[in-house]
């Protein structure tokens, strides 16, 4: 009865987080785990400092956990790296080696890889950010643009408007000269 009772509110589980039966379940669902994660808990605590740290803690942080991943290529040690390139503020923080850290395909040596819960999370949002990212870019490279080129037409209209009144007093001057020849 207790087995019983286990599969129904596993079911049910399924059922409220939008999936459909184990045998029959979507792929954007990942299967429920296995096993505790405290050692994620704990990165997510780390990581929610990131933002606080100087540029001086912010160094040393970095630098130790790329030391830790390079002596150590764990899964633990990859995530940790990863949530610091996603989270820490520029220069430490580098989005797109995040990326390549986090899209790798499940093998021995990446654990879960991609498949990772958290890798399934800061997937998308590191892609959403990075077209965000180039998006911006190429407006303030237009914008750029356009004040180079305003910039160009104004030295223009300033050259434009001396060359005109030039010409407005030489028109004068000649109208001064006329109106004396007459009298």
């Amino acid at each position: 009865m207790k087995r019983f009772a286990a599969s129904a509110a596993l079911l049910a589980a399924f059922a409220l987080a939008g999936c459909q039966t184990v045998e029959t379940r979507n792929e954007a669902c990942p299967s429920p785990p296995h096993e505790n994660y405290p050692e994620t808990e704990l990165m997510l605590f780390e990581a929610a400092g990131y933002r606080t740290m100087n540029a001086a803690e912010l160094g040393v942080r970095a630098e130790a956990l790329r030391q830790t991943y390079a002596a150590h290529h764990s899964e633990e040690n990859r995530l940790r790296l990863v949530l610091f390139l996603a989270l820490a503020p520029a220069p430490q923080g580098d989005r797109s080696r995040a990326l390549a850290l986090l899209d790798l395909p499940p093998s021995d040596a990446n654990g879960r890889g991609r498949t990772h819960p958290l890798a399934a999370l800061l997937i998308p949002l590191l892609q959403d950010k990075r077209r965000l990212e180039d998006a911006l870019g190429t407006k303030e490279q237009r914008l750029r643009d356009e004040t180079r080129r305003g910039d160009t037409l104004q030295q223009n209209n300033d050259a434009l408007q001396k060359k005109l009144d030039s010409i407005r007093e030489i028109e004068r001057g000649m109208l001064e000269r006329n109106t004396q020849q007459a009298k």
